[in-house]
Parts: structure tokens; C-alpha cells; sequence
């Protein structure tokens, strides 16, 4: 998806000039331009991989520097500037020569066979031959099964054009081992990729059904709470009815005896009346 792909690095290429971050520029401004070039766009591609060489060059980034002189080779080869392209691809390879183990190894074995193209175009026969083996053992030597494969492929065009039988048979035979070996690679991944979504499938499933026994049990707790509260409530209510009811038990105890006593009392006064009377 080249829109998306564009879209994308466009988005983290404004966010590192916002941040004024120049190394990520460096990396995000190739990355772009590498995505114009994918979807056709050659002169904002070229417009962004100059800058984007200006930069890791003044920031001395060698490795992506590398890859921004690939993406230039690749606009000039586009362009049919067979000389331009020839010199850009050159430059990948000798950068990639300086930084040994650390390089680019991509940019080199795509800047090796591209070189074969470029001579195969120039009517060059003996430099692509070279360069198409170059890029094999360097295939080989750094595990890049897919350059691997495409350089086997133009060996076989090259010794079918020259009608070298043997050669023919021999990168025939290696194109077959290493096209099974993608095959298998592909399998592998493939079933890799599909566990993969069963287990997202599962985790999501597993994930769905922790987050309905969470709701289930928090919904528990809250209906746990709300009764606590209400029996707490309930009990506070019950206590003050109940002290309420002793308090006028009490004063009404108070009052009974207070009554009895002036029962007494009136009786008393009764019989003084009826003895002062008589």
C-alpha cells in the first residue's frame, strides 16, 4: 500500500522537524524519499534523498548515508542516467567496503545488482557478469535470500544469451534450492503468522472474558458495599430507636412513680379531710 506507505513517513518526517531532532530528519527524509520513489514520485524523491544526504553527511551517518546514494542511483537509473546511477551505486559499495560489519547490507546488494543492470544496458557484458556474482556471494555471505535469488535469475538470462549450457544448469539448479528454501521460509512464516493471529484471537477472547468476570465481580462488590451500607445504616437507625425506646421506658418509669407517689400523697390527704370533717 504505497499511499499509506508515504502517508506514514510523511508523518514522522514532520514530527522530527518539528523537534529540529536532525539525525531522525536524516533518517525520515530517506525514508521518504525512498517511499516517493516506490510510488513513482521521482522529483519529490530526488528533492528529499538530496536533503536527506545533506544531512547525514554534515552529521557524518555513513550507514544512511549508504542508502540515500542507493535511492539517488535508483532515480538516475529510472531516468536513464546510466553514468550518474553507475557512480551513485559505486559510492553504496565502497561505503559499505569502509563500514564492514556495520553497513548497509540491503542498500549493498541492491546497489550490486542494479550495477549489473546498468552495464547489462551500457552493452557491458563483462562488468555485468562480475557484479551479478558479486551480489550472490554477497547474498550468500550475509543471508539476503531474496537478492540471492534475483541474482540467479539474470545469471541464467546471462548464461542462456551466451549460450553456456552448463552455466545454465548449474544457477538453474541453485535457483531451484534457494526458491525452495524461500518457499519454505514463506510456509514457515506464513504458519508463524497465523499462530500469531490465533493467539491475538485467544488473548482477545481471553482478555473479553476477564474483562466480563471483572464487571461481574465489581458489580458484586458494589452490590456487597451497598448492602454493607444499607445494614450499617439499617443498624445505626435500629440503635437509636432502641435507645430511644429505653430512654422512655425509663421516663415513663420516672413518670409512674411520680404518680404513685402523688396517689399516695392525695390519699393521705384524703383521709386528713374526712378525719378533719368528722
Amino acid at each position: 500500500n504505497r499511499k499509506e506507505e508515504v502517508h506514514y513517513h510523511l508523518k514522522s518526517y514532520e514530527i522530527f522537524k518539528k523537534r529540529d531532532d536532525k539525525e531522525r530528519i536524516g533518517v525520515t527524509a530517506h525514508n521518504l524519499g525512498e517511499s516517493y520513489f516506490n510510488n513513482g514520485d521521482l522529483t519529490k524523491s530526488r528533492e528529499l534523498t538530496l536533503y536527506a544526504i545533506k544531512i547525514n553527511d554534515s552529521l557524518n551517518n555513513e550507514s544512511v548515508l549508504s542508502s540515500c546514494y542507493k535511492v539517488i542511483g535508483l532515480i538516475e537509473l529510472a531516468e536513464n542516467n546510466l553514468g550518474l546511477a553507475e557512480n551513485y551505486f559505486k559510492r553504496v559499495i565502497e561505503i559499505g567496503r569502509q563500514l564492514g560489519t556495520n553497513s548497509q547490507k540491503v542498500a549493498t546488494a541492491e546497489s550490486m545488482i542494479q550495477l549489473a543492470t546498468v552495464y547489462k544496458m551500457m552493452g557491458d557484458k563483462r562488468n555485468q557478469y562480475k557484479f551479478l556474482l558479486l551480489t550472490s556471494e554477497f547474498s550468500k555471505a550475509n543471508n539476503l535470500p531474496n537478492y540471492l535469488q534475483k541474482a540467479y535469475q539474470e545469471l541464467i538470462l546471462y548464461s542462456s544469451n551466451n549460450n553456456d549450457q552448463e552455466a545454465v544448469k548449474r544457477f538453474t539448479n541453485s535457483y531451484i534450492i534457494i526458491s525452495d528454501s524461500l518457499n519454505q521460509k514463506q510456509l514457515r512464516d506464513r504458519y508463524s503468522l497465523t499462530k500469531s493471529i490465533v493467539q491475538v484471537h485467544e488473548l482477545s477472547k481471553s482478555k473479553n472474558d476477564l474483562e466480563k468476570a471483572n464487571l461481574i465481580q465489581s458489580q458484586k462488590i458494589q452490590s456487597r458495599n451497598t448492602l454493607i451500607i444499607v445494614i450499617a445504616i439499617s443498624s445505626i437507625v435500629l440503635l437509636w430507636l432502641l435507645l430511644k425506646f429505653v430512654w422512655l421506658n425509663k421516663k415513663l418509669k420516672n413518670q409512674n412513680v411520680i404518680i404513685e407517689t402523688q396517689n399516695k400523697d392525695l390519699a393521705i390527704l384524703n383521709n386528713t379531710k374526712d378525719k378533719f370533717f368528722s
